[in-house]
């Protein structure tokens, strides 16, 4: 079984890139994206947008491609959620 990612802000420049690569290597991939140009984006890659509560059930792994003004209260936020041993990494 492949491990899971969720990717939040999967719509946007940098997260995008990541999500194509994810899902192109064959991960269980969880892309969580809440603008309309971003789930565009990721529509027309095939990539389908999962709601943040569903994304992070039981997720290996939460790559956080977010403006860095809301990565701290993104991670705060987020982190009650994950279970223990979930590693989250910022780029």
């Amino acid at each position: 079984m492949a491990r899971s990612v969720a990717v939040m802000g999967a719509g946007g420049k940098m997260g995008f890139r990541v999500t194509k690569k994810l899902a192109d290597a064959g991960y269980d991939l969880r892309a969580v994206e809440v603008s309309e140009a971003g789930r565009a984006r990721l529509a027309d890659a095939g990539i389908t947008a999962q709601p943040q509560a569903q994304a992070l059930a039981g997720v290996d792994v939460v790559v956080l491609a977010l403006p860095e003004d809301i990565i701290g209260t993104v991670a705060a936020a987020i982190s009650p959620d994950l279970a223990p041993g979930t590693m989250v990494l910022i780029l």
